[in-house]
């Protein structure tokens, strides 16, 4: 079993959950990393931060497997249904969107995926950014 952590070094690090002692570490973004969510079924991590992007990891190789970009505002929160059928991430002032993908689509989809254009790229219905109510 491993845990991760993450924070202003950009680096996330996947720890041995027994002995905290680190596996491996790695440059995950060009900015303070402030979100991190754990796929609820496979070994997967999402990660969000100050430079925009959204990207998915391998947590099992540290191999980046997806990055999103086209946020206007740091990723502040990110979170997979229970199920990890969909993905969810939110923006911080000035933008404040909420994105939610079909997370085997946003996987199947092309290596660079603009969030605003999820539908244009053939993303479901259900895959939808809109404003938060302030």
């Amino acid at each position: 079993m491993a845990a991760v952590e993450a924070g202003a070094d950009r680096q996330i690090r996947v720890r041995d959950s027994e002995t905290l002692e680190i596996q491996f570490e790695f440059r995950a973004h060009d900015g303070t990393i402030n979100a991190l969510a754990w796929h609820p079924t496979r070994p997967i991590v999402a990660s969000g931060g100050e430079d925009h992007a959204l990207r998915i990891w391998n947590v099992d190789t540290g191999e980046l497997v997806r990055e999103v970009y086209g946020a206007t505002a740091a990723i502040d929160h990110i979170r997979f249904s229970p199920d990890g059928s969909r993905i969810g991430a939110s923006t911080v002032i000035p933008e404040c969107k909420l994105r939610i993908w079909d997370f085997d689509e946003l996987l199947a989809g092309p290596r660079e995926l603009e969030v605003g254009a999820a539908r244009a790229a053939g993303l479901k219905a259900g895959t939808e950014s809109y404003r938060r109510s302030q």
